[in-house]
């Protein structure tokens, strides 16, 4: 039989019950107040420190900062404190580039350029205005307008390149033969392509220069093209010198070719796991490789470690960056924004890579030469392409295609 208890002392329980959570409640309340109290302390001094330097410096100072350098020196010296070496401070202007770049929306004429006794072209940007005129890699700028590299210098005629939207720059360029020629190139806003296809015999090679927020639908679409054409039997994916993008975007296109399981997985900074992103049991059985390097970094090697981790490719190359760390861009309420490192993403079962890299499956080193004239290197020059192609002929029996692919793993070219 259950004992009964009395109604004074269910109230007296009641109470008991009542003092202990109203207890309880004050210290954490009070522990909060005390964090809080002792926060704004430290902000206040911060911020009484910060007025103390500034009142002197407007007073003795001979050079005045503008109140908008002020600020914005502000933040990012409060970023570079982290020693977070992805933190950022984009100003409004630089934050509406960074969204056109993340939308594949370049601006002014399309090169990337080194100097190599002039400004020597390594890179045109597809479907980018120098494009148009016909400006390619291994062109030489020697000169811009009136300026001159002789005169003006390396410096001189990348100023002389920055140009408005809309003005027309001209240039004297010397081409591989040596002869000169005057070009005319307008400076714009152009809609860049990040997946260049192309079928060397029964392979297509694709290039992903970057995941930008529209890469997954380009890319897709070429995978659909590849899957329904019965003459490919291989993929090479070239993410050389691709430096990463959007976690989105690489998430949908591996989506594409991995069975179904994890991708990858956002752990925070206490280890604790944020989310788990999976794919579906929609793939792509076709045999693939991937080309990598040294400025193969984030997203970049998240798409080739997770098409790694389920046997799905194998990679070719050299030792990749090591970036395993996702980050965050917050837009600020005057328009510009902070991005910071808020978590890490593993790969589907390997370690995570950041600060390591990944060790591709067949090294391959490109000499100083090769390095220097990377983006003038032909198919049949380029010996990390070769061995892609011939590991992919290795693995399905030794099938032939059209492409010459004499070359040795030790990156130097056989003769032909």
């Amino acid at each position: 039989m259950g004992k009964k208890i009395s109604i004074g002392a269910a109230i007296a329980f009641i109470a008991i019950a009542i003092a202990a959570t109203f207890s309880i409640t004050m210290l954490v309340a009070n522990h909060r107040f005390q964090s809080q109290v002792g926060d704004f302390q430290a902000q206040q001094a911060m911020y009484d420190k910060l007025a103390e330097v500034d009142n002197y410096v407007r007073e003795h100072a001979l050079y005045q900062p503008g109140d908008d350098v002020v600020n914005d020196g502000i933040i990012e010296g409060y970023l570079a404190s982290l020693g977070d070496p992805y933190a950022r401070y984009y100003s409004a202007q630089a934050k509406e580039e960074l969204d056109q770049a993340n939308n594949s929306v370049g601006s002014g004429i399309g090169i990337t350029v080194v100097q190599d006794e002039g400004v020597r072209i390594f890179r045109v940007l597809p479907d980018s205005p120098a494009e148009q005129v016909g400006l390619v890699a291994g062109d030489v700028i020697v000169g811009v307008g009136d300026m001159t590299y002789a005169q003006n210098g390396y410096d001189g005629l990348l100023d002389a390149l920055s140009v408005e939207t809309g003005e027309t720059v001209n240039l004297t360029v010397r081409r591989r033969s040596g002869a000169e020629e005057q070009i005319a190139v307008q400076s714009q806003e152009f809609q860049t392509s990040t997946v260049l296809t192309e079928q060397i015999g029964d392979i297509l090679y694709m290039q992903i220069t970057s995941f930008d927020n529209n890469t997954d639908e380009a890319f897709i679409e070429a995978i659909n093209q590849a899957e329904d054409n019965e003459g490919i039997k291989g993929i090479i994916f070239d993410l050389r010198n691709n430096g990463g993008g959007q976690l989105t975007t690489v998430v949908n296109m591996l989506d594409r070719l991995l069975p179904e399981g994890t991708i990858v997985t956002e752990v925070d900074r206490d280890g604790n796991e944020i989310e788990r992103l999976t794919s579906d049991a929609t793939q792509l059985s076709i045999p693939m490789a991937v080309l990598v390097n040294g400025s193969t970094a984030s997203a970049s090697e998240l798409f080739s470690c997770a098409l790694r981790d389920y046997g799905k490719a194998f990679l070719v190359g050299s030792q990749t960056y090591g970036k395993g760390v996702a980050q965050t861009t917050i837009t600020l309420k005057d328009g510009s924004a902070i991005t910071i490192t808020t978590a890490r993403y593993n790969p589907p079962s390997s370690a995570n890579y950041d600060g390591v890299g990944l060790t591709p499956d067949y090294v391959v080193e490109l000499s100083e030469e090769q390095l220097s004239h990377f983006y003038e290197m032909s198919q049949e020059e380029d010996p990390q392409l070769q061995e892609a192609i011939r590991q992919l002929q290795a693995a399905r029996g030794g099938a032939q295609t059209e492409q010459d692919t004499s070359s040795t793993a030790d990156g130097s070219d056989a003769a032909a």
